[in-house]
């Protein structure tokens, strides 16, 4: 099959388009910079992120429970989707191509979860090993697409979860 070289259709569409990546090389060839590598008396003094993922497919946020891992030593916060979008204005956006209304999504989730791997919270700590401490994620878990349940005609799939 001949692909087409005429890709006006697809005007505005990321699909098909091929992406240069110009920092490949220096970073395949360790000519790149890490955090990692960053000198030890700028470390020390650096505050560590790891999002919490989501551990089901599609599932439902009745709460994300913080308690417990705020009392993890060295756990400086934790940033929740209610949390960034009410005390901190963040809400749902649409990456870098906006498809449609039901598209936005938040950068950490609200109410509900979507994939495998959706972030539920962010966890900042004085060091990594606190902040991987503080990982608890509890989603309630709903039929996904994935397994048989899931897809059968009367499981439940509102269509923002998609």
């Amino acid at each position: 099959m001949a692909e087409s070289s005429d890709r006006s259709n697809l005007h505005g569409s990321i699909l098909g388009t091929r992406v240069v990546r110009s920092e490949d090389p220096k970073l395949l060839t360790a000519g790149g910079h890490y955090t990692a590598d960053l000198p030890q008396h700028i470390v020390k003094k650096a505050l560590h992120a790891i999002f919490v993922p989501s551990p089901v497919a599609h599932g439902t946020l009745l709460e994300v429970h913080t308690e417990d891992a705020s009392d993890v030593d060295g756990v400086v916060t934790i940033i929740t989707g209610t949390s960034l979008r009410d005390e901190l204005g963040v809400g749902a956006h649409h990456g870098f191509v906006p498809i449609g209304p039901r598209f936005a999504r938040h950068p950490i989730a609200v109410d509900a979860v979507r994939y495998v791997g959706e972030p539920i919270a962010l966890v900042i700590a004085e060091n990594r090993a606190a902040a991987v401490d503080a990982r608890r994620p509890e989603p309630e878990q709903l039929p996904d697409a994935l397994h048989r349940p899931g897809l059968q005609p009367d499981a439940v799939h509102r269509r923002d979860r998609l």
